[in-house]
Protein backbone atom coordinates (compact mmCIF):
# COMPACT_ATOMS: atom_id res chain seq x y z
CA UNK A 1 0.00 0.00 0.00
CA UNK A 2 1.65 3.19 -0.98
CA UNK A 3 -0.22 6.63 1.00
CA UNK A 4 0.17 9.82 -0.22
CA UNK A 5 0.40 13.00 1.74
CA UNK A 6 -0.69 16.57 0.77
CA UNK A 7 0.23 19.44 2.96
CA UNK A 8 -2.29 22.20 3.28
CA UNK A 9 -0.06 24.94 3.15
CA UNK A 10 -1.33 28.05 6.34
CA UNK A 11 -1.03 31.28 6.31
CA UNK A 12 1.98 31.72 8.84
CA UNK A 13 4.07 34.20 6.34
CA UNK A 14 3.07 37.68 5.58
CA UNK A 15 4.36 39.40 2.25
CA UNK A 16 7.73 40.66 1.95
CA UNK A 17 9.66 43.20 -0.44
CA UNK A 18 13.13 42.22 -1.34
CA UNK A 19 13.98 45.66 -0.02
CA UNK A 20 12.71 48.09 2.84
CA UNK A 21 12.50 51.73 1.15
CA UNK A 22 13.18 52.35 -2.36
CA UNK A 23 14.38 55.81 -3.44
CA UNK A 24 13.04 56.76 -6.68
CA UNK A 25 14.24 60.09 -8.75
CA UNK A 26 11.28 61.22 -11.33
CA UNK A 27 11.76 64.41 -13.97
CA UNK A 28 9.41 67.02 -12.90
CA UNK A 29 8.95 67.39 -17.30
CA UNK A 30 7.44 63.66 -16.72
CA UNK A 31 4.24 63.36 -18.57
CA UNK A 32 1.21 62.48 -16.73
CA UNK A 33 0.87 58.41 -17.81
CA UNK A 34 4.84 57.62 -17.39
CA UNK A 35 5.40 54.66 -15.03
CA UNK A 36 8.14 53.80 -12.78
CA UNK A 37 8.35 49.85 -11.90
CA UNK A 38 8.59 48.36 -8.79
CA UNK A 39 9.78 44.83 -7.08
CA UNK A 40 7.01 42.88 -6.01
CA UNK A 41 6.02 41.52 -3.20
CA UNK A 42 6.60 37.88 -2.30
CA UNK A 43 4.86 35.65 0.08
CA UNK A 44 5.86 32.03 1.34
CA UNK A 45 2.90 30.62 1.80
CA UNK A 46 1.36 28.93 -1.71
CA UNK A 47 -0.49 30.94 -4.03
CA UNK A 48 -3.09 31.72 -5.03
CA UNK A 49 -4.45 30.49 -1.14
CA UNK A 50 -2.48 32.40 0.46
CA UNK A 51 0.10 34.25 -1.59
CA UNK A 52 -0.06 37.90 -2.21
CA UNK A 53 -3.34 39.07 -3.46
CA UNK A 54 -3.43 42.71 -3.75
CA UNK A 55 -1.64 45.73 -3.51
CA UNK A 56 -1.94 49.22 -1.33
CA UNK A 57 -0.82 52.52 -2.12
CA UNK A 58 -0.87 54.76 1.08
CA UNK A 59 0.39 58.56 0.65
CA UNK A 60 2.14 59.88 3.19
CA UNK A 61 3.54 63.20 1.77
CA UNK A 62 3.36 66.42 3.26
CA UNK A 63 4.01 69.03 1.36
CA UNK A 64 2.01 72.36 1.58
CA UNK A 65 1.62 73.19 -1.88
CA UNK A 66 -0.38 69.73 -2.79
CA UNK A 67 -3.93 69.70 -1.04
CA UNK A 68 -4.75 66.75 -3.47
CA UNK A 69 -1.58 64.56 -2.10
CA UNK A 70 0.97 62.69 -4.27
CA UNK A 71 0.03 62.83 -8.13
CA UNK A 72 0.07 58.90 -8.48
CA UNK A 73 -1.74 55.48 -8.58
CA UNK A 74 -0.64 52.46 -8.57
CA UNK A 75 -1.29 49.77 -11.39
CA UNK A 76 -0.65 46.25 -10.96
CA UNK A 77 -1.16 43.62 -13.61
CA UNK A 78 -0.47 39.73 -12.66
CA UNK A 79 1.63 38.50 -15.28
CA UNK A 80 1.41 34.55 -17.04
CA UNK A 81 4.07 33.37 -14.94
CA UNK A 82 2.40 34.66 -11.59
CA UNK A 83 4.26 37.02 -11.14
CA UNK A 84 3.01 40.65 -10.58
CA UNK A 85 4.14 43.46 -12.33
CA UNK A 86 4.00 46.25 -9.84
CA UNK A 87 4.05 50.37 -11.34
CA UNK A 88 3.62 53.79 -9.72
CA UNK A 89 2.04 55.93 -12.92
CA UNK A 90 2.25 59.29 -12.50
CA UNK A 91 -1.33 61.30 -12.78
CA UNK A 92 -2.58 64.75 -14.05
CA UNK A 93 -1.86 66.97 -13.52
CA UNK A 94 1.81 65.92 -13.30
CA UNK A 95 4.75 67.12 -11.21
CA UNK A 96 5.89 70.68 -9.99
CA UNK A 97 9.16 70.87 -8.21
CA UNK A 98 8.56 74.22 -6.48
CA UNK A 99 5.24 73.05 -5.05
CA UNK A 100 6.52 69.55 -3.74
CA UNK A 101 10.10 67.92 -3.59
CA UNK A 102 9.19 65.49 -2.93
CA UNK A 103 6.79 62.71 -2.38
CA UNK A 104 6.54 59.86 0.73
CA UNK A 105 4.29 56.97 -0.71
CA UNK A 106 3.94 53.23 1.22
CA UNK A 107 3.19 50.24 -0.82
CA UNK A 108 1.22 47.72 1.20
CA UNK A 109 0.92 43.77 0.07
CA UNK A 110 -1.64 41.88 1.70
CA UNK A 111 -1.97 37.99 1.38
CA UNK A 112 -5.54 36.06 0.27
CA UNK A 113 -5.51 33.82 3.80
CA UNK A 114 -8.34 33.67 6.22
CA UNK A 115 -6.61 36.17 8.46
CA UNK A 116 -4.75 38.20 5.62
CA UNK A 117 -1.36 39.49 6.67
CA UNK A 118 0.55 42.39 5.15
CA UNK A 119 3.84 43.88 4.53
CA UNK A 120 4.94 47.38 3.15
CA UNK A 121 7.72 49.23 1.75
CA UNK A 122 8.33 52.79 1.46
Amino acid sequence: MQVTIELIDVNDHAPQFSTQRTRVRVSEGSLPGASISLPPARDLDSPPVNGVAEYRLVDETSCSGTAEGAPFDLRVERQSDGSDDVRLVLQSPGLDRELCDRYTLTIVASDAGSSPQKGGKN
